[in-house]
């Protein structure tokens, strides 16, 4: 399945909600409206982002809650990857919204991002497999079978137990918070 397809693949199943593995260090999204180009000049992000805050606001009102599991990579000295400093600053948007995202410290030796794909779960266990080239594009996405989809259900479920909520976890990295001010 191609974004389009997979869109509306997971939109006719999402009655019951949504949850996103999350573990690239780099998306190459066109959805992001050249926001992470103007993060790395040092400015803030500015793209319109308020259909999609909008629909996480829908959706936590009607009790169909956006999940979202994000591989955060810390190297030794505590640093993370520009890109996943970038979507943190998105995330706290989101979490406002209704979006319950849950990070996931991960090491430099740990594998899980290449073990793992990113997928979603739509319907509690229909599973959807996405897969990027080496430079964070999406190349397509597939059902996962039912035994591989059983297999990322469970890790899934015991990494969410590890997680630490969004919120708490900014909260704890003063250190890469941002303002407007700041920026400009």
């Amino acid at each position: 399945m191609d974004l389009r397809a997979m869109g509306a693949h997971l939109s006719e199943r999402a009655e019951l909600g949504v949850f996103r593995w999350e573990g690239l260090r780099y998306y190459d999204a066109a959805s992001d409206q050249g926001d992470f180009e103007r993060f790395l000049r040092g400015e803030h992000p500015v793209g319109d982002r308020s259909g999609f805050i909008q629909m996480l606001r829908t959706a936590a009102q009607e009790n169909r809650p956006w999940r979202r599991l994000r591989l955060i990579h810390v190297d030794d000295e505590g640093a993370i990857p520009p890109y996943e400093h970038y979507s943190c600053i998105l995330y706290g948007e989101n979490a406002a919204a209704g979006e319950d995202v849950r990070v996931l410290e991960v090491s430099a030796d740990n594998r899980l991002d290449t073990q793992v794909p990113d997928f979603w779960v739509v319907q509690r266990d229909h599973v959807v497999v996405t897969h990027y080239d080496t430079a964070g594009k999406h190349v397509g996405a597939e059902v996962a079978t039912p035994e591989y989809g059983s297999a990322l259900l469970a890790l899934r479920d015991v990494s969410w137990g590890q997680a630490i909520p969004f919120e708490q976890w900014w909260a704890e990295h003063p250190e890469l918070h941002r303002t407007r001010a700041q920026v400009a």
